[in-house]
């Protein structure tokens, strides 16, 4: 492995050796619109540049496999309680493996990065579906739901409902499942 001897300048002479000599998944971001940018642009350009960032933070754990599975577009999420004070928690979460977020530069075509139909949802209540004990969440299948759907599940909120976290993620009839997104209740 060469020797560095210099600072990292984010060409892609370090992107090649992040990847080439490492193995490791990496790239970098030319953040603004010109080259000597104003500091008082950044907000504008963080803004238009984070969702970007939070799904590369989502799918850092395995960057070349979770890209492949359905995102979750949008979450509804509902606590109702029933007359004998049980409370239920409902969540619409309108999923897909073929819309993403076009880019500026995609000159109005659609960016599809899949092409399988959904095959299921699982939300996992304040456990993270990659911990190792893991077992407590609600799963729904999507038969005949194609690409993309909106599918809604209800299940009993815990007793103790103060700061509870959704994880939600999808799978598709490949067997990808896609990044997981968390949802505070």
């Amino acid at each position: 492995m060469p020797k560095r001897t210099y600072g990292f300048d984010g060409g892609t002479i370090d992107y090649n050796y992040m990847h080439g000599y490492l193995g490791v998944a990496s790239y970098f971001y030319e953040l603004g619109t010109k080259f000597y940018q104003d500091c008082a642009d950044y907000s504008d350009v963080i803004d238009e540049t984070f969702p970007s960032l939070l799904y590369a933070a989502k799918i850092a754990r395995s960057p070349y496999i979770t890209p492949y599975g359905p995102d979750i577009l949008c979450t509804t999420i509902s606590l109702t309680t029933t007359a004998n004070n049980n409370q239920f928690i409902t969540v619409k979460v309108e999923v897909s493996d073929e819309k993403r977020v076009n880019n500026v530069d995609d000159e109005g075509s659609v960016f599809s990065t899949g092409r399988q139909n959904l095959h299921s949802v699982e939300i996992y209540l304040n456990r993270h579906p990659y911990d190792l004990d893991c077992s407590a969440k609600v799963r729904k299948a999507t038969p005949n739901a194609g690409r993309s759907a909106t599918v809604s599940m209800r299940f009993l909120a815990p007793s103790e409902s103060n700061n509870n976290v959704l994880y939600i993620r999808a799978k598709d009839s490949f067997g990808y499942f896609g990044p997981v997104t968390a949802r505070k209740i």
